[in-house]
């Protein structure tokens, strides 16, 4: 992660609301030296900018692919499913874990 994009988050997280970065307007991010790379901050707006990276959609539901190999080689925590009961699993039944945005 860059300079710039750390300093971008760490003013976007910042606790107390009146030290934030945009809580005196959005004229305050477009100063930042994360969107200074951009100059032209309409074409973000308009969403013509391109994405320097576009990471693979889901290709089912089990496709972890995007996610770092330190969180899906850890066993899952919790009860899996096959103990869950039976009224647990009803309630869970249209519970999906993988969410897909249309094309």
């Amino acid at each position: 992660m860059s300079d710039d994009a750390r300093d971008l988050l760490k003013g976007l997280l910042e606790r107390k609301v009146s030290d934030r970065l945009g809580s005196g307007g959005a004229s305050q991010l477009k100063r930042s030296r994360f969107f200074s790379v951009y100059g032209d901050f309409s074409g973000i707006l308009r969403k013509t900018h391109e994405a320097e990276f576009i990471p693979p959609a889901a290709t089912s539901m089990t496709d972890v692919r995007n996610f770092d190999k330190e969180f899906t080689s850890e066993p899952a925590a919790g009860k899996s499913p096959s103990m869950l009961s039976l009224f647990h699993a009803f309630l869970f039944c249209y519970f999906y874990w993988v969410f897909f945005l249309p094309n």
